[in-house]
């Protein structure tokens, strides 16, 4: 394939959008805590977990969230001891019990790490028989034990996409309004059991639009509508699910390398993105107006525990570190990653994760000895460092951008352009702008100029900074990821220094490869303030 030019413009006047801060944030499925699984719930007290969610939580000024839900979220109940003799659950036969002593090991985590706990509490299996509300019995053995131990989270959300409760549970699943007004319910309930805190509830944690039939179990349009109008003045943020590729458990699925670098896969419009966003401000209003955010609160390269050996790879970093940018530019406020490790359903090994083999626990007996089913080392996985380098470099200050030569499907290349984090920080000077890029083609793209939109000026390419993340040997499989062509691949220990460019005019993206570019000196006027305004 033949060498491509590539020119950019930019608006560096008006930003874009102005996302939340922190941008990204993570999740861990409530399957990971399974207390059956072989070797071992996941072992909050791991070492490396919580240096590795430290490095994540922490790494920016404002804490990132840790989402604790998923599908599992409705098969969990809580107990005052292991047992659960004495808890009234047993009528439910809720297969993950958590005790008081692992979910203080939860709050322990939280404290050293720095991340914000939202914590998605189950709402099929507890449901009143008379009205079908939500019956929050269950909840208040944990609300309880919490107010005596003075403890409190970031946030709460209750079940998990609620369209396949009503699809598969269709007399006892309830509606949307009735979804709605559990919400509320839940909201008050907080508000009144932990008045020394903000109450924060997030939801309704849907998927699709879809048809709510068993082919397709996500909610409709009409079915979300129903539960934000109802729940609207009590929710914090509004949460929406979407794996990029298709279901690894579907078939056909895109379970391929080839699919993993293929622009008109990984490059394409979601019209969904737009849907859910227009519905939400025209029910709800913008954040601007309401304070509510939109929260793309799951996605991964592909669901149902992505695919097997590829969605842990470094292939797996072009599908990612486009959506980072691109659903930032949709105006969504935050973005949870599934997940941060272990399992994505019970039984269930997840392939998306941001560390570790799938299925890892930092596993741990009742004595508290190892059991070496897995590595003694949690390894990070290619998504770990794209996520790392993108809260330590790309500002909630969205600018747009604009291919000179066509869409980034056609041209197999993507870029997305953000006031930089350093410049925020002090570390460069204000004005400074950082690019992500991802280039699929199997050549080098030279990017060979940046003009702004209003005047046409080009912005000078040096200095700058580069972070150029590649695989060994054009082995895209590979869990090795290498920074600006170095010989050893990165760790959770590297320095992730960038490379500092003063000399060469024209910027060389390498073939398959994707990273960030910082330009220290670009005085976008967008960039010039903390807090600019957006239109």
């Amino acid at each position: 394939m033949l060498d491509a030019l590539l020119g950019i413009s930019l608006d560096f006047i008006t930003p874009r959008y102005i996302v939340s801060d922190p941008y990204l944030s993570f999740n861990i499925d409530s399957a990971s805590l399974f207390q059956d699984t072989a070797g071992g719930r996941l072992n909050f007290s791991d070492p490396i977990l919580n240096d590795f969610a430290k490095q994540l939580c922490s790494s920016t000024p404002e804490s990132a969230t840790l989402r604790i839900g998923g599908s599992s979220a409705d098969n969990l109940a809580f107990v005052s001891t292991a047992k659960g003799d004495d808890d009234g659950v047993a009528q439910y036969n809720q297969q993950i019990l958590i005790d008081f002593d692992y979910w203080n090991s939860i709050i322990t985590f939280a404290d050293r790490s720095g991340c914000k706990i939202v914590w998605d509490l189950c709402a099929l299996s507890f449901r009143n028989a008379t009205d079908g509300s939500w019956n929050s019995t269950n909840a208040g053995i944990l609300f309880n034990h919490m107010v005596s131990n003075n403890q409190s989270i970031y946030g709460w959300q209750l079940g998990n996409e609620p369209g396949h409760w009503k699809t598969r549970h269709p007399t006892s699943g309830p509606d949307g309004e009735q979804v709605g007004r559990d919400l509320i319910s839940l909201h008050d309930l907080v508000a009144e059991k932990f008045s020394f805190t903000s109450t924060r509830i997030f939801g309704p944690d849907i998927c699709g639009p879809a048809s709510m039939t068993n082919a397709s179990p996500c909610s409709t349009l009409q079915f979300f509508t129903d539960i934000i109008s109802v729940a609207q003045p009590i929710l914090s943020g509004v949460t929406v699910h979407h794996y990029g590729l298709l279901s690894a458990h579907k078939s056909p699925n895109n379970c391929h390398l080839s699919d993993f670098i293929n622009p008109d896969i990984i490059f394409k419009h979601e019209a969904k993105y737009g849907i859910w966003r227009d519905q939400k401000n025209t029910v709800m209003g913008t954040k601007a107006e309401t304070g509510a955010e939109l929260i793309l609160g799951e996605t991964a390269s592909a669901g149902s525990g992505g695919c097997v050996d590829l969605s842990n790879s470094f292939a797996a970093g072009f599908w990612w570190i486009h959506t980072l940018g691109e659903v930032a530019s949709l105006q969504y406020d935050q973005i949870y990653r599934q997940n941060l490790v272990g399992w994505s359903g019970i039984g269930d090994a997840s392939y998306y994760t941001l560390a570790g083999d799938p299925g890892w626990s930092g596993a741990y007996t009742q004595a508290g000895n190892a059991i070496p089913l897995h590595p003694a080392e949690l390894i990070a996985n290619p998504d770990f460092y794209t996520s790392l380098f993108w809260k330590r470099l790309m500002s909630p200050v969205v600018l747009n951008v604009f291919l000179d030569s066509g869409s980034a499907a056609l041209l197999g290349i993507s870029v997305h352009v953000h006031c930089a984090a350093q410049a925020m920080t002090g570390e460069l000077p204000m004005g400074a702008v950082a690019l992500s890029y991802a280039n699929t083609r199997q050549s080098t793209v030279y990017l060979n100029g940046i003009r702004t939109t209003q005047s046409c000026e080009v912005v000078s390419l040096v200095p700058r900074i580069e972070y150029l993340l590649t695989c060994s040997s054009d082995d895209l499989m590979s869990r090795l990821v290498y920074l600006n062509g170095a010989s050893d691949p990165l760790s959770s220990k590297s320095p992730m220094v960038g490379r500092r460019v003063t000399t060469e005019t024209v910027l060389a993206l390498p073939p398959l490869s994707y990273g960030f570019i910082v330009l220290p000196n670009s005085q976008a006027q967008a960039c010039m303030i903390n807090t600019p305004e957006a239109t």
